[in-house]
């Protein structure tokens, strides 16, 4: 809540909606309450879209990485979404970055910035999402990442207050 700068109010009014559009699931006999939520699947005109936290992290990294927000406002989240698929193949050693531009239709050197800008949310997503295995069924596993402390330009916290 304090990193979001929202009231303890205003953070259950919106999991109570969250609860009442039963997109989470609340278990009120544990304290603090634990949620949990299923991955949400859009169904879009080729292929369906499954939002998992690890797609939530990727669209959050807008808000502290330029070439995130460049490639989302350029682009749109479907792009961003097969963008971060893209860059898991690329971190197992299943694509390149220009096969990667290729399968996703934009520019070399756009795909080079964001299969990098993406890293931070591959690395928590790999240790902490459930739902991983969802965006990369085969390769889940196989990602050779450093630990997110590893990377120069991840953003930290003190990046956010600036």
């Amino acid at each position: 809540m304090d990193a979001l700068d929202l009231s303890k109010s205003t953070t259950y009014e919106y999991i109570d909606q969250l609860v009442d559009l039963g997109l989470v699931d609340r278990d009120d006999s544990t304290r603090p309450h634990q949620l949990t939520a299923d991955p949400i699947v859009i169904v879009e005109q080729y292929v369906p879209i499954v939002i998992t936290p690890t797609v939530l992290h990727a669209l959050a990294l807008q808000e502290v990485d330029e070439d995130v927000e460049y490639f989302l406002d350029r682009y749109g989240l479907g792009k961003l979404i097969a963008a971060l698929r893209g860059a898991g193949l690329h971190f197992t050693g299943e694509t390149t970055q220009r096969m990667v531009a290729s399968d996703i239709d934009v520019h070399d050197t756009e795909a080079m910035m964001i299969i990098y800008a993406l890293r931070p949310a591959l690395i928590v997503g790999r240790d902490h999402d459930p739902f991983f295995e969802y965006l990369f069924p085969d390769v889940h596993d196989a990602m050779e990442l450093p630990a997110l402390d590893e990377l120069d330009d991840a953003p930290t916290e003190a990046a956010s207050d600036e």
